[in-house]
């Protein structure tokens, strides 16, 4: 079951507590990015894709297990803008600030 959350202005899809991390030890003061059109704001937690004038926000935390990185990489691909380049630099993006094989061991 979906819901929206606001976080500081930003509208984020909430995709249940299966997608949650709040158990992990992580330090976020890594890269910021861009990566291609992808972002992330260590402040707020958050990916954001900003693709064809749209801003797109995403919770670092949707991406800790695989079921819930593999949800997001369907959704994505899904969108207009959501082309392999996109994909390829949010996988890049994820895998620079969590880690995959983070994600993997989940």
């Amino acid at each position: 079951m979906s819901d929206k959350k606001s976080n500081k202005g930003f509208d984020l899809v909430m995709e249940g507590d299966a997608y949650g991390a709040s158990d992990i030890e992580r330090d976020l003061s890594g890269p910021k990015g861009p990566w291609g059109d992808w972002s992330y704001d260590s402040e707020n937690n958050v990916f954001t894709c900003t693709a064809r004038g749209s801003e797109y926000h995403i919770l670092l935390d949707q991406f800790y297990t695989p079921q819930g990185f593999i949800s997001w990489l369907a959704q994505i691909s899904e969108k207009s803008w959501g082309g392999a380049n996109c994909l390829g630099d949010m996988v890049k993006a994820v895998d620079d600030v969590i880690g995959l094989r983070v994600i993997a061991a989940n």
